[in-house]
């Protein structure tokens, strides 16, 4: 269940004019999940309907209901998980109708029927992965107590499929006050990947709520411990001043030995395996490109790879220099593999002054076999390679797992955007019930398309192929007089070499270049007659 549902362009659901046929035809129309079923099993998709017996509460007669099924193949456990979400979106456009009216108490049963249906649902053992999350928001809905709604989500977390998965129902705890549980489920995603960094930004806020030494040291140091862009500077300076006022506090109590290993912590979170800045003066755009070891390659196109490797951002003259008109471009690995590391430096467009650029390398830092490296190279036309090698990497698995994870480079974009949400998470009261309901729909299939959490117009790269001839050819143009006596031929040749072509290969490092001249040249033929039956006569002048 994405957490940042409220931001996503949601359709307003049926008004409360709408016949019922109308919001049973767009629930049904809504949960229709599987193109695997025939038109006649889809069709028999329809909001289930039970009517409690003489005596018989609500939640007895969901009870007896699934009770009573019997479900032998697949295909009948996929067609009731359809009505069952067609039956949700169905009390869902109800709730929203009545809330639109007003009616705040209405749309309040219309959750506790869902709430009775989903949570029998459950117990009959007819479970889904997203029951679990839309049980937990009917709960909440209805005033249901902190304990349960907690128990609910904690329940989903068995369900997610990805640590995202977890990472929302970590915000949905949030959002309930379990900033325990919460800061867990935090722990637990980073985890399974040291690398994200949604989880550190979640649990510093969660540390700071819940006023934890330890759990502000584990926020403290991960933040630290990552490569963040530019436009994430406040969450990396609101790290640093509760890590430093969490140190003064630590000292204060008397707690030396805790805070001597809260600052080692820190050092070694600081200690990034590759920093490199590329700085120049003058009116010019100078961009770098680092292939790491792994084969990935962080570049503007790809600004966080699945190496480890962040480039902080894209400056140039008038953005991004300091007060001296110095500009510079920085590329951090707080963690990297061992292995060669390869930087291009290329000029987009511009003139440097003095035609030269300050490249510092720093690797393996705050370690016996820490290297700086500083040159100043002349960068003109062409391009310039740096090679380095680093040494003790943090980074310990196979070199075959990172070039997997290359594949989901397009997942590191996501989470880019997702961070935005975990900064700066809303929480307005006045649309709870609306949030409520419209979650409840995603969850049952009736809102389509997250752009948030999901790829919507994604952008592609295919390369282009031209041909280029090379050496001589002709062509010629042939015209024949109108009393068919004469021909006149306009032969055009053409001489044509490539010259000053510069290769480069991202992965053996080499570059090469070659080439010379050209030339175009041509001239007019004269002209044959016609006669006797054959052709006579020849080029001439």
């Amino acid at each position: 269940m994405p957490d940042n549902v409220t931001l996503d362009s949601k359709t307003q659901s049926t008004t409360g004019s709408a016949s019922d046929n109308t919001t049973d035809r767009d629930a049904t129309e809504q949960a229709k999940p599987a193109k695997n079923l025939s038109a006649a099993e889809q069709e028999s998709i329809r909001p289930l309907t039970v009517t409690p017996k003489e005596g018989q509460t609500r939640v007895q007669a969901w009870e007896e209901y699934f009770a009573g099924l019997n479900l032998t193949s697949a295909r009948e456990v996929t067609i009731l998980d359809a009505q069952i979400r067609a039956t949700a979106n169905r009390f869902s456009n109800k709730a929203a109708a009545a809330d639109e009216k007003g009616n705040r108490e209405e749309a309040v049963e219309w959750f506790s029927q869902s709430r009775d249906m989903i949570g029998e649902a459950i117990r009959a053992g007819q479970v889904q992965p997203w029951m679990y999350q839309a049980y937990a928001i009917t709960l909440s809905a209805t005033g249901a107590p902190k304990s349960e709604i907690e128990r609910a989500l904690l329940s989903a977390v068995d369900f997610a499929e990805t640590p995202s998965d977890v990472l929302n129902v970590a915000a949905r705890l949030e959002d309930l006050g379990s900033d325990a549980a919460a800061f867990r489920l935090c722990q637990r995603v980073a985890d399974l990947d040291s690398n994200r960094r949604e989880p550190y930004v979640m649990g510093l806020r969660l540390a700071e709520h819940l006023n934890d030494p330890a759990a502000i040291a584990w926020a403290c140091t991960g933040v630290l411990s990552q490569a963040w862009p530019a436009e994430f500077a406040p969450v990396v300076e609101q790290a640093k001043l509760l890590a430093r006022s969490t140190y003064g506090e630590l000292i204060e109590s008397g707690q030396t030995r805790q805070a001597a290993q809260f600052g080692e912590d820190l050092k070694l979170a600081s200690a990034h395996d590759v920093v490199i800045r590329v700085s120049w003066t003058g009116d010019a755009d100078i961009d770098l490109a680092v292939e790491e070891p792994g084969g990935t390659v962080c570049s503007l196109e790809e600004r966080t790879s699945a190496g480890g490797g962040t480039l902080l951002g894209d400056s140039y003259p008038g953005q991004g220099e300091d007060s001296s008109g110095n500009v510079s471009e920085t590329y951090v690995c707080p963690r990297g593999f061992n292995g060669t590391y390869r930087l291009l430096v290329r000029k987009i467009w511009g003139e440097v002054s003095t035609g030269q650029v300050t490249v510092e390398i720093v690797t393996d830092a705050g370690r016996p076999s820490q290297r700086f490296i500083r040159k100043e190279i002349l960068l003109t036309e062409k391009d310039a390679l740096f090679v380095f090698d680093v040494k003790e990497g943090k980074r310990k698995e196979k070199l075959g797992e990172a070039q997997l994870a290359h594949l989901r480079d397009v997942q590191r974009d996501m989470n880019t955007q997702m961070l935005g949400q975990f900064v700066n998470p809303g929480n307005s009261s006045a649309q709870a019930l609306q949030d409520l309901f419209r979650d409840t729909q995603r969850l049952t299939g009736g809102v389509i398309g997250n752009p948030f959490f999901g790829r919507g117009n994604a952008v592609g790269f295919q390369p282009q192929i031209t041909q280029l001839p090379e050496g001589a050819s002709l062509s010629g143009l042939a015209i024949i007089s109108a009393d068919r006596r004469y021909v006149r031929i306009s032969p055009a040749p053409f001489f044509s070499q490539i010259g000053d072509v510069t290769t480069f290969n991202f992965v053996s490092g080499q570059t090469g270049g070659g080439g010379a001249g050209g030339g175009l040249g041509g001239g007019l033929g004269g002209g044959g007659g016609l006669g006797g039956g054959g052709l006579g006569g020849g080029l001439g002048n």
